[in-house]
Parts: structure tokens; sequence; C-alpha cells
């Protein structure tokens, strides 16, 4: 899956999401490979021609991804003073205020009001 930031003065960014390779933060391949930049050129060319301008720079990101994509939100399985709040897969900071609200919700009352089942620790048993 691909996505986008606008121009926001630095030109437009373009990438793939959930793709590339797996590896470790010692490990990881700190190059985008000409075949990568060409996808991403093929999809301007198709979907934003009028972003298909200069190339500016390439970069790679690193972030931590568990094994179905998704957070963790829950609390520790044998501490349950301790909550476990992992917003990663690349995705995550989108929704910050909303895993903020639900943090705060857990530890000052208890409970919240969203459904955290796709998000508890025990889905990987």
């Amino acid at each position: 899956m691909a996505y986008g930031f606008p121009d926001l003065g630095h030109g437009v960014t373009v990438a793939w999401h959930h793709q590339g390779d797996h590896t470790t933060a010692d490990d990881v391949r700190r190059t985008v490979d000409a075949a990568e930049i060409d996808e991403i050129r093929d999809l301007l060319r198709r979907f934003m021609p009028d972003a298909n301008g200069s190339w500016i720079k390439s970069a790679v990101c690193l972030y931590t991804n568990t094994p179905d994509l998704d957070f963790l939100i829950d609390r520790h399985p044998t501490h349950p003073q301790v909550l476990i709040a992992s917003p990663c897969s690349g995705h995550g900071f989108k929704f910050a205020p909303a895993i903020g609200d639900i943090l705060a919700d857990l530890a000052i009352d208890g409970r919240t009001a969203f459904d955290l089942t796709p998000f508890r620790i025990d889905r990987f048993r």
C-alpha cells in the first residue's frame, strides 16, 4: 500500500507502507535502490502526474511491526497494574490522540469505552 503527504514546502512525500525487508536495527539496509524509486515514479505517473517532478531525496524508514501488523493495547498478563501500549506498525502516529485517550481511561478509570479485543496481547498465543 502506498501513502503520501502533500508538499508542505519540502516536496511531495510518497512511499510504500508495509513493504520492504524484515531486518534488525543493526542490519537494516539504509539505501533505496533504483527499482524502488521506479515503482514510486510509476505510481505517480498513474495517479498524480503533476507530482512526478524532480526527485529530491530518498530515505529508509525503520519501524517495528507486530506479527499481525496491528497495535498492542492491554494490561500486562501477570501484572495488571502495568499497561502495555505499542502503537507500532508504522501507522500508530495517526492514532496517537485516540490511544492517549484510551490509556488515560484505563489508567484513571480502569476501563475504556473502546473495544480493545483486536489489540489484546493474548491474540498471539
